[in-house]
């Protein structure tokens, strides 16, 4: 484990942070650096972001539990976890949507 792992990633990191990132982890720096600064895959992250604050997102990891839809590969999302969680806090969700399953007829309701 390194320092790097343990970092608070509440600040925004700079240019210089990245790379240093980039670094410990082991890939080609100018790579990495012409892919940043070519802004290819800027447009593509925005898109993402948008998606998930509209889904309601807030931060990472954020985790979606719901069931999906026999007929299709919609998934309908029954509740949300925030930030990271115990095992037991899993357990009690997806618990309490099964037995919530067992007394619908409706398997999306």
């Amino acid at each position: 484990m390194t320092l790097i792992e343990f970092s608070d990633y509440r600040c925004p990191l700079s240019l210089v942070d990245l790379e240093l990132h980039t670094y410990a982890i082991g890939p080609d720096t100018s790579l990495f650096r012409q892919c940043l600064e070519s802004g290819k895959a800027a447009k593509e992250i925005r898109d993402d972001m948008a998606e998930g604050q509209k889904a309601g997102v807030r931060g990472t990891p954020t985790f979606f539990i719901g069931r999906t839809n026999p007929s299709s590969s919609s998934v309908k999302v029954l509740m949300m976890l925030r930030g990271a969680q115990a095992y037991r806090n899993f357990q009690q969700a997806l618990d309490s949507l099964l037995a919530a399953q067992k007394s619908s007829p409706d398997p999306l309701k």
